[in-house]
């Protein structure tokens, strides 16, 4: 995992510095390649856009978030960027833990009934880079969100009986979320 953690590193760290070669398009091939690619989602030969779990942002996004897109987010200091972003992993990573136990379980099942079936083995999940934030902050925020906790009694340790029972509830939830985070910063160019 950790050659994979530094392999997606080096090439975030290139995104602003190599420009991608290419070539011009005609614009009506790019239509044409654009009502392709619906109708391969249309008939599930493509994946469809991943929904953030917020509509507003899927609405801004054109449907959801796109399969090897990259989706900037700039704002002011504390104004939520990685709240957001945080809130957007976990939907997607419900979303993947979802779609690896159903294929989890077709594959038990086939496989009791005799029937060979590729083992989706080890389910993925999302992988988050905190440039701003180490893992401890994005957790304490997490439980207070998941736990419907005010972020500030958690802070403050402030946790009376029902609130102490939310956040048992939400760290039992947080299992099946499968999120890796990644907060050693960015990247130095020298």
């Amino acid at each position: 995992a950790s050659d994979a953690i530094e392999m997606l590193r080096s090439e975030i760290a290139t995104l602003g510095i190599e420009k991608r070669k290419r070539g011009t398009t005609m614009y009506h091939e790019a239509i044409r390649a654009a009502i392709e690619r619906a109708d391969g989602m249309t008939s599930g030969k493509i994946a469809k856009p991943a929904t953030t779990g917020i509509q507003a942002v899927d609405r801004v996004l054109g449907g959801g978030l796109i399969p090897a897109t990259l989706v900037y987010m700039l704002g002011l200091g504390s104004a939520g960027k990685t709240e957001l972003a945080l809130q957007i992993s976990e939907s997607i990573a419900r979303q993947v833990m979802r779609r690896w136990m159903l294929a989890r379980a077709e594959h038990d099942l086939n496989t009791a009934s005799g029937v060979a079936s590729q083992d989706p083995g080890k389910c993925p999940g999302v992988l988050f880079f905190s440039f701003d934030m180490e893992a401890d902050q994005l957790g304490t925020r997490g439980a207070a969100r998941l736990g419907e906790v005010p972020l500030w009694r958690l802070r403050r340790g402030e946790i009376d009986m029902a609130s102490s029972e939310r956040l048992i509830t939400a760290a039992n939830e947080s299992d099946s979320i499968p999120i890796e985070i990644d907060d050693q910063g960015p990247a130095t160019f020298a």
